[in-house]
């Protein structure tokens, strides 16, 4: 069986059969990834669309026309992390909720004053822990919320972000409001890291798939 991989990072935004059939347009199971592969799989013409014919969670992702299996994987930006590569978004996505969370608990300003939350992140080497941030974030915010300062305030918390709090004109809505999100270990020259990470992926997959043709023996032919 020939196997292919699709990144649907370079897919764009396609159009997609209103037929939802469990061989043809969308599977109630599929994650955002998949559901782009199986988009363009779709309106490049294949019919016979099979998602996960082993199993939910299995290898491949999908077999198309009975004999090509193709893996969805997103291409995204990796970094070493004690001695385990993880994706940046791993980090980032649950630090923007928590910090989302956290402002919005905080709710109206009760003192007419209220500031704008900015942050940058900068990875120590260790995963960063949310109990950690959030500790110290609330010990941050409560600083301000007692009146120690009228001025702008940065601070580089241990967790590995750095804080800035902007006063700005009294909003009804919120004491705190999110204005600002960077993150200092994304990017670089774009050429290498398209090629270092898309190396990464196709390793990481190719391992999956070589476990996978073990245990079965069809994906071998």
């Amino acid at each position: 069986m020939e196997a292919s991989f699709a990144h649907p990072s370079f897919l764009g935004n396609l159009l997609i059969s209103s037929e939802t059939s469990r061989q043809i347009g969308v599977f109630p199971d599929m994650n955002r990834d998949e559901k782009t592969v199986n988009k363009y799989l779709t309106v490049n013409g294949f019919s016979q669309i099979e998602f996960e014919p082993f199993g939910k969670g299995t290898i491949p992702d999908f077999i198309v026309n009975g004999s090509v299996a193709v893996e969805a994987r997103r291409l995204n930006q990796q970094r070493l992390t004690g001695s385990k590569l993880r994706g940046l978004e791993e980090d980032s996505f649950p630090i923007r909720r928590l910090v989302q969370q956290i402002l919005e608990e905080k709710g109206p300003p009760t003192d007419g004053r209220s500031w704008l939350v900015s942050y940058h992140i900068e990875r120590t080497g260790k995963q960063v822990k949310n109990k950690e941030i959030k500790s110290e974030l609330l010990a941050l915010l409560s600083s301000v919320e007692d009146g120690v300062t009228d001025h702008r305030v940065v601070m580089r918390i241990p967790s590995g972000l750095e804080i800035t709090l902007s006063p700005t004109p009294c909003s009804d809505q919120k004491k705190f409001e999110l204005a600002v999100i960077s993150d200092w270990d994304e990017g670089g020259n774009v050429i290498s890291k398209l090629v270092e990470n898309i190396e990464y992926c196709i390793s990481e997959k190719s391992e999956k798939i070589r476990k996978a043709k073990e245990k079965n023996p069809s994906l071998a032919n």
